[in-house]
């Protein structure tokens, strides 16, 4: 039920959807700087498999400063691992990632600035659980321990009923 046309048109076109919508976050948050209101404080969350765009734009723009990601999937290698992937994934994915870096790798460039991962999921869609999400987690985890702000990182995975999202975006927010 997934059209896969815009992905292979890109790929085609030597780019990528996700870097097409990473610049365009760029562009916003540029304007945001430099428009009327020049806001210096800038603060970024993705719902979703959005958070890729996210994460990549964020690598590019030290000017994002706290970065949101909520229900993002765990990694590339994941979706590629797991023989029932959810295929409403693919859009969100840079062709021939993996030969060079993962998502968790983009984490781990955001050092020192604020992460917070909410509820991660599985290559098939699923909630990924805290075991699977803090094993998939442990490289940016460990860069930000060995940086001295550990409590810059945040995944906050099992959650139950009575945690809001608002609650939880306050961890950004401090």
């Amino acid at each position: 039920s997934v059209s896969y046309n815009q992905w292979f048109a890109a790929v085609l076109a030597g780019r990528s959807n996700v870097g097409l919508r990473a610049e365009d976050i760029v562009r916003i948050v540029h304007f945001a700087k430099q428009g009327p209101h020049k806001f210096s404080d800038i603060s970024a969350l993705a719902i979703g498999p959005l958070g890729s765009e996210l994460l990549h734009a964020a690598v590019f723009d030290q000017d994002i400063g706290k970065i949101g990601l909520v229900r993002p999937f765990l990694s590339y290698a994941d979706i590629a691992t797991t023989r029932f992937y959810e295929a409403d994934y693919i859009p969100f994915t840079v062709p021939g990632a993996l030969n060079e870096y993962d998502l968790p790798d983009l984490m781990a460039k955001l050092c020192p600035r604020k992460l917070l991962i909410l509820e991660p999921l599985s290559g098939d869609g699923l909630l990924a659980g805290e075991t699977k999400a803090s094993n998939g987690m442990r490289f940016p985890s460990k860069v930000y321990t060995e940086k001295g702000v550990a409590g810059n990182f945040n995944l906050v995975s099992g959650l139950d009923e009575q945690t809001t999202l608002e609650d939880l975006v306050k961890v950004l927010l401090k």
